[in-house]
């Protein structure tokens, strides 16, 4: 039971998510216009992106070790704490330093004329906070705060982003990125206070070293970062080659199909500390019930809300913005690459729960490829429609490769939850 509240409570946390997302694509389109959503979104998928690779896996490392299992006081030192910390920040600096550095090279070909160079401190500033946000995140799921966990990281900066629009603060699309930083940082401060005030730092953490998560949390980057990429560069690629217009129509089809991914998100992040605790143990048997668990209420959610999404796309795009109707086909592609990511999301969450990060890692790269690949010539060929297609054959692959991994490394049914015997 408790763990269905959690279940319940994460996909309330995610779905008002997506809601305050719509909210802030639909007020930029109806006061800045289509183009400012396109240049909003491409400002910060690209921090997306990079945050993902400021935090280099360690907040998936960090549940895998450090989850909290009924009976036990298995939890972070405030030492520990710090110098994950300390290792997430000095990455962002690092990060931040080299786009800096190679501005007058990589700029114009990320951005073209849509993003001026001079926003480059607000992009590095909110590459800040929102890879802090990441980090303190998986910090307090791991130990179990997963409603406060997810609303750090997915909640409270839309919701602020919002207000102030709803208020008419914001003359243009950089004063919407200034909030957006302003929030997330506040939001790193607060978790990462919350954190600190919680861990007992006279606790031992076993052999659990900074060094260990960070190994760990490597091979674990290829999960994180897949989906996160996939999404950057399609706005990337439309923004090239497209223009501002079409890469904010696109911006909306993604996230009207992207609704779809609050689902497994949101269980995800009860179901993978409990998987990595029954692993840890030994405990076949509830891992497989667990997958079961997971992916049955995963179909029963996503199945019917795919059809939903696709049966109303017309009157629901043309809702958000005008300039965005006749691009039904292009969401309706989307929902189909969102409901098989839905369905077979526990394959690479079981391989990087239960030790196969390198595995999982594999598969995400060769995702990676298949995505630029098919997205730069796809979209020559079929504009916007050319990248949802991309991101279909993107997310089947890496979907169906883990799903054959999972079978022959785990020997497990995850729909089953059954072992296999040799």
């Amino acid at each position: 039971m408790r763990l269905y509240k959690s279940a319940i409570a994460a996909l309330a946390v995610r779905g008002a998510s997506i809601l305050l997302g719509f909210g802030v694509t639909f007020i930029i389109a109806h006061q800045l216009g289509t183009a400012a959503n396109g240049q909003y979104a491409l400002v910060t998928q690209t921090v997306m992106l990079l945050s993902v690779l400021a935090v280099a896996g360690t907040d998936l490392s960090l549940i895998k070790f450090l989850t909290v299992s009924k009976g036990e006081k298995h939890v972070l030192t405030n030492r520990l704490l710090g110098e994950l910390m300390i290792f997430v920040l000095l990455a962002c600096f690092v990060i931040g330093g080299l786009l800096w550095l190679s501005r007058s090279l990589v700029w114009n070909r990320l951005f073209g004329d849509i993003v001026p160079i001079e926003w480059i401190g607000l992009l590095a500033l909110m590459l800040l906070g929102r890879a802090g946000g990441r980090f303190i995140s998986a910090v307090l799921r791991s130990q179990h705060y997963f409603v406060l966990g997810q609303s750090i990281e997915v909640l409270v900066v839309p919701l602020v982003v919002v207000l102030y629009l709803v208020g008419g603060f914001a003359g243009d699309v950089k004063d919407v990125i200034v909030i957006n930083i302003f929030a997330s940082i506040g939001c790193l401060l607060a978790g990462g206070l919350f954190a600190w005030t919680r861990k007992k730092a006279k606790e031992d953490t076993g052999d659990v070293s900074v060094s260990a998560i960070v190994r760990s949390g490597l091979p674990l980057l290829g999960v994180g970062i897949t989906q996160t990429f996939t999404e950057w560069f399609a706005i990337a690629v439309a923004a090239s080659y497209l223009g501002a217009h079409e890469t904010g129509v696109m911006r909306i089809a993604m996230q009207l199909s992207m609704v779809l991914a609050i689902i497994p998100t949101g269980l995800w992040s009860v179901f993978a500390p409990k998987m990595a605790a029954a692993y840890n143990k030994g405990d076949r048997a509830e891992l497989g019930r667990l997958a079961k668990l997971a992916n049955m209420t995963i179909a029963m959610v996503a199945v019917p809300l795919a059809i939903f999404i696709s049966a109303f796309a017309g009157p629901i795009l043309n809702f958000i913005s005008s300039e965005a109707a006749g691009a039904e086909l292009v969401v309706i592609i989307l929902v189909v690459g969102q409901l098989i990511a839905a369905v077979m999301s526990c394959m690479g969450m079981l391989l990087a729960m239960t030790g196969h990060e390198k595995v999982s890692f594999r598969n995400a790269m060769i995702g990676t490829v298949v995505m630029v690949a098919s997205g730069t010539v796809f979209v020559q060929l079929y504009g916007i429609m050319g990248l949802a297609l991309a991101i279909v054959c993107t997310i089947t692959w890496r979907q169906v490769s883990c799903m054959v991994a999972v079978v022959r490394l785990l020997r497990l049914n995850p729909y089953t939850g059954k072992q296999y015997i040799d």
